[in-house]
């Protein structure tokens, strides 16, 4: 079977949620499946704090973009949301109550856009992503780095009517943030290692400088033999000055 829903909505007119949906049901053979969504001569006031670009760049965050279900826009299709340069964490689990949850969760290299954890159920994100986030992780440095797109289809049930949030009480909800906490844990130390690799790293460059600048510095001062061995002499102030280098290098 094959389902259109065709509606129109014309400006400064409210919206009537008792009028009934216009729908041609038919039977399709054709091999395609799927759902597509076409918004067609959408226009959006220039003073409005919604724009026609605000909303063509935030539906693949409300909705996954999938080859069975497409948005488009003005003719213009909607393309999957992107995530470049970050560290991906597969997520994979099944659970008791919240059934299987699949995805992944990304740590960015740095701050960046639509962070949050976003959780979908059948193909639509349900709730605020920063709101979830900031249940399964209180790190500031983790909280602006982290893009989870996690997909939870068995919470349907757990959803609050209007979609802005799941049921508090609804065990599989507590299931999926004890789980999600874990992930987000898993991550932070992954970042802590990677941050102590660094600094190791920095701290290696900085004694090869400060090595280079004591050669310099010896070459620059006079050279003694005692008993056929050579003496460098370096007086106080040229040991303080190394000093202060290695310091400066290591804090910079």
């Amino acid at each position: 079977m094959h389902t259109v829903v065709s509606e129109s909505f014309q400006s400064g007119k409210p919206i009537n949620p008792t009028r009934p949906i216009h729908s041609q049901v038919y039977d399709y053979c054709g091999a395609e499946r799927g759902t597509k969504i076409h918004m067609s001569e959408l226009r959006l006031s220039n003073d409005s704090s919604f724009s026609l670009r605000g909303l063509k760049q935030s539906l693949p965050w409300k909705f996954q973009i999938l080859p069975d279900f497409q948005i488009v826009v003005n003719g213009d299709v909607m393309e999957p949301r992107s995530i470049k340069s970050a560290i991906c964490f597969d997520v994979d689990y099944q659970g008791t109550n919240c059934g299987e949850v699949t995805g992944r969760i990304y740590l960015t290299n740095q701050r960046t856009p639509n962070v949050g954890m976003h959780i979908y159920v059948n193909n639509m994100e349900i709730g605020d992503a920063q709101m979830h986030l900031n249940r399964v992780t209180d790190k500031a440095n983790l909280q602006s780095r982290i893009i989870g797109e996690i997909n939870a289809p068995a919470l349907s049930g757990a959803i609050v009517i209007d979609k802005s949030g799941f049921k508090e009480t609804h065990a599989g909800v507590s299931e999926l943030y004890d789980f999600l906490r874990g992930k987000a844990l898993e991550v932070r130390r992954y970042m802590e290692s990677q941050s102590s690799l660094q600094k190791i790293k920095k701290v290696e460059k900085s004694l090869i400088r400060v090595a280079d600048q004591t050669r310099v510095c010896l070459q620059a001062t006079g050279v003694s033999h005692f008993n056929n061995k050579k003496v460098f002499c370096l007086d106080r102030l040229e040991i303080e000055n190394l000093q202060q280098s290695l310091i400066m290098e290591l804090l910079s």
